[in-house]
This record gives C-alpha cells, sequence and structure tokens, in this order.
C-alpha cells in the first residue's frame, strides 16, 4: 500500500511518541534509582505521618537487616536487582 501524507505523518508522530516515551522511561527509571539509594534498606518512605512510597525486592537479596546503610549510591545501585517494585501512594492534592 502506497503511504498518503497523512499516513506518513501518523508514522512520524508515532515515532516521534515512542522517543519521547523512552526518554520518559529513562527519567523514571533514573529518578526511581536516586529514591532508592536515598531510602537505602527501608521499605517505606513516609513524610508527616503520610506514606509516600513503598519498594521491595523481587529476589531475595540476602542483606542483613541490622547492618547500616553505608554503601555510596552507585555501590547500592550495582546490588539492587533489576526489577524491583516501587508503588506510590495516591496523593490528595490540597
Amino acid at each position: 500500500m502506497e503511504a498518503d501524507e497523512e499516513l506518513v505523518r501518523l508514522c512520524e508522530e508515532i515515532r516521534q511518541g515512542k522517543d519521547i516515551a523512552k526518554q520518559c522511561d529513562a527519567r523514571i527509571e533514573t529518578l526511581s534509582t536516586r529514591l532508592k539509594c536515598a531510602m537505602g534498606h527501608a521499605s517505606t518512605l513516609v513524610y508527616q505521618g503520610q506514606k509516600l512510597a513503598t519498594w521491595k525486592s523481587n529476589k531475595d537479596s540476602g542483606r542483613r537487616t541490622g547492618r547500616r546503610h553505608s554503601r555510596s549510591c552507585s555501590q547500592l545501585r550495582k546490588r539492587m536487582p533489576k526489577k524491583s517494585l516501587l508503588q506510590f501512594a495516591h496523593q490528595q492534592k490540597p
């Protein structure tokens, strides 16, 4: 099938949308990693009594619970499983 100008435009918009989605996914991954690094071994992030986020590893990493979080973020990031679940609590706007 020969594409007309509208189909060419649609294909270009899809390509641009996919590029934007890749950039957004990369940004989300970066922000999620920073948050996980800041949380250390904590599984829940709370602000003024309200739960903001929780995360857990999808595999047992063998970490000891009593150990202090003394590793740098880059070292922690290397040990973090690639697959982890990060969930955010729904926030009500004032």
